[in-house]
């Protein structure tokens, strides 16, 4: 039986020893796992991309705990789209949300302000950005 059909049946330390050094398409299974240690092991391994973590980013169905992983991460929570993708997604914790929010340029900042998806402490924190609300 081939690693990926096996997945599903993994216990979570399993799990976690593949994805420190599974390839892309191995990592393009794991990444919707609900464990965040499985997640915090694929945010570790040198062969995960952009490309392949952006999903998981823009998911609302992505666990919480997974998005504040994601955003806190030293190489990946820098990445732009990744921190917009996370400011965008209304399953982001608050808290991670107003942390990215000062990093965003203000034309981002302008459609979050807005959004009726998002939690109102995130779009009242963008427009103060903006300078809408004081």
């Amino acid at each position: 039986m081939l690693l990926g059909g096996r997945l599903q049946q993994m216990a979570v330390g399993e799990k976690i020893t593949v994805a420190r050094r599974a390839g892309a398409g191995v990592l393009a299974q794991l990444r919707h796992d609900p464990s965040p240690r499985v997640v915090a092991a694929l945010l570790d391994n040198p062969r995960m991309t952009e490309g392949i973590l952006a999903p998981v980013a823009q998911s609302a169905r992505t666990p919480p705990p997974i998005l504040d992983l994601i955003a806190a991460d030293r190489r990946w929570g820098v990445r732009y789209p990744l921190r917009l993708a996370l400011a965008r997604n209304p399953a982001t914790p608050i808290e991670a949300a107003w942390r990215i929010l000062g990093t965003l340029r203000k034309p981002d900042l302008k459609p979050l302000a807005a959004d009726p998806r998002l939690p109102e402490p995130v779009r009242r924190r963008a427009r103060v950005l903006l300078g809408e609300d004081r």
